[in-house]
């Protein structure tokens, strides 16, 4: 779909476009709302944003992207605890690895913003079990942290920058600790 290109290339009025056309034709399809969720997200449009993540997930409440997606917005946000029940039913909605994994990084994430180091220990702990990822690694380090789990959590630095050698955030804070 050209919307994708458009918003991959940064042109979000034209990626709009494409994604408003898109649901002229079809006006209940919930990839094509979500995709324009996220176009009006890199818009700073959070509020139709928000609305627009809610009526895919109305028209198809497993859609697990559009739950994370709306989950990441809402804690962005600080609405967690409204965050944290979306991208629960995310979780619940979706099987597949890979989807497992990110929805799991998202609510880990929530989490640890949100104070709940132990949750969001026992979630990242779940997500790299399922694909061992460096941004879930770093999470998990930072979670960590906070539980004063300091081994654990230069260990989870490393294994981030073993992953992803370019990993300039996990190198930083490996380095401050080390230092």
């Amino acid at each position: 779909m050209r919307g994708h290109i458009y918003l991959v290339q940064g042109q979000v009025q034209d990626a709009e476009r494409e994604f408003l056309s898109a649901l002229g034709h079809d006006p209940k399809d919930p990839d094509v709302l979500n995709s324009l969720a996220t176009t009006r997200e890199h818009m700073g449009r959070t509020g139709q944003a928000e609305g627009d993540y809610r009526q895919a997930l109305r028209l198809a409440p497993d859609h697990s992207r559009a739950g994370v997606n709306l989950a990441r917005l809402l804690g962005r946000m600080g609405r967690f605890s409204e965050a944290i029940a979306v991208a629960s039913a995310a979780l619940a909605a979706d099987p597949r690895p890979q989807m497992q994994q990110e929805t799991l990084v998202c609510l880990g994430t929530l989490r640890l913003q949100s104070g709940d180091f132990s949750a969001a220990y026992a979630d990242l702990r779940g997500a790299i079990e399922i694909i061992d990822a460096p941004q879930a690694r770093y999470a998990l380090a930072s979670v960590c942290h906070r539980l004063e789990k300091i081994d654990e959590e230069l260990q989870h630095l490393q294994q981030a920058v073993e992953l992803s050698p370019t990993f300039a955030a996990a190198h930083l804070k490996s380095a401050i600790n080390a230092g």
